[in-house]
């Protein structure tokens, strides 16, 4: 999809975009979480906590508390999908890729997560980078306190 150089902040929530606010799935609290982290957008004042279950380097159980924009909330639907399962190696590359195509309009990470190619739009919106790449970050960061790092 090619966007113009500059675009109205309306023109990022498309019908599909707004579809993914109502299908966040692991919504509340984790009690026996391995790790945890609290994040905010400055901008749009999105917050995000999650919770992780980490055994053997894959993430086994998750859930998120999430007070968001559309933007963070389409992220966070997308990663709410796919994270059980994921090894923490494979997160940390995830959300590189993820920010490379949102901050540089690079490829979108592959396989299952090619799905975040839908959010490619808000890459010509810069102040709404921070939104949309703030559910991936924290699990990032449980992750971190978690003891895994990215390679």
């Amino acid at each position: 999809m090619i966007m113009p150089m500059t675009m109205k902040l309306e023109d990022l929530y498309t019908p599909d975009i707004l579809a993914l606010t109502t299908d966040i799935r692991h919504l509340g609290r984790l009690p026996q979480a391995d790790a945890t982290a609290r994040m905010r957008a400055r901008l749009c004042g999105s917050r995000i906590h999650v919770m992780l279950a980490v055994k053997d380097g894959r993430i086994i159980n998750f859930a998120q508390e999430l007070a968001a924009c559309a933007l963070a909330q389409a992220s966070a639907a997308i990663l709410s999908h796919h994270v059980i399962g994921t090894e923490a190696r494979t997160m940390f590359a995830v959300h590189d890729a993820f920010e490379n195509m949102i901050r540089n309009n690079g490829p979108a990470p592959e396989g299952i997560w090619s799905a975040l190619e839908i959010l490619r739009p808000v890459h010509h919106v810069p102040e709404r980078h921070e939104s949309v790449l703030l559910p991936f970050r924290a699990v990032c960061r449980a992750l971190k306190e978690a003891g895994y790092a990215p390679e």
